[in-house]
């Protein structure tokens, strides 16, 4: 297949020396990580020609994930104690996740109302994936070992991939609402 009159834009964020962007919303923004000489990794937005480069607070590598319609960032971050947590950035404003329970959290996407899917580890390094609304609802491949999420919107559901006893992975799509039955059970 060939693109034809089609505008390709290069960018990369000042300092850089790998850049890889993840998603772009429907107004055009693109949103990602890069990486510096220092092996640093921090996340970027690019707008119109205008770069942003972000890092949560306290975040020592940084990993952008996921651009909502309404430009807010998701992602996770590492800190100085090495614990892995996922984020939300919007409006100069950052939210931290923390699964209860978890070892590290990772925010996958950012749903319209502002909802987040990620995914959550266990001790014993499981994985699962969860629903954020106001209140954490863990999600769980019925009779897998581990669970991770991989992407959602509000109108498909989302999809991921499971571990099934026997270590073989699987791919799935959930295709309800993260937050409506039998989805979150």
């Amino acid at each position: 297949m060939v693109i034809k009159k089609t505008t390709v834009t290069l960018f990369n964020p000042p300092g850089s020396i790998s850049t890889s962007p993840a998603a772009i919303n429907d107004a055009g923004t693109v949103a990602g990580t890069y990486t510096t000489a220092d092996n640093r990794n921090h996340g970027f937005t690019y707008t119109a020609g205008v770069i942003t480069s972000f890092d949560p607070p306290g975040s020592t590598y940084t990993n952008i994930s996921t651009i909502s319609a309404g430009g807010t960032i998701g992602g996770w971050y590492t800190d100085a104690s090495h614990v892995m947590r996922g984020f939300v950035h919007t409006l100069n404003k950052t939210t931290t996740f923390s699964y209860p329970g978890a070892v590290s959290t990772s925010v996958v996407a950012v749903l319209a109302k502002g909802d987040v899917l990620g995914n959550w580890v266990a001790a014993g390094n499981i994985t699962h994936g969860f629903f954020f609304n106001g209140t954490h609802h863990s999600l769980q491949y019925p009779g897998a070992y581990s669970t991770t999420l991989a992407a959602g919107n509000v109108a498909a559901g989302f999809t991921g991939n499971y571990l099934s006893s026997d270590y073989a992975t699987h791919a799935f799509v959930a295709s309800c609402a993260p937050a409506q039955a039998p989805c979150t059970q």
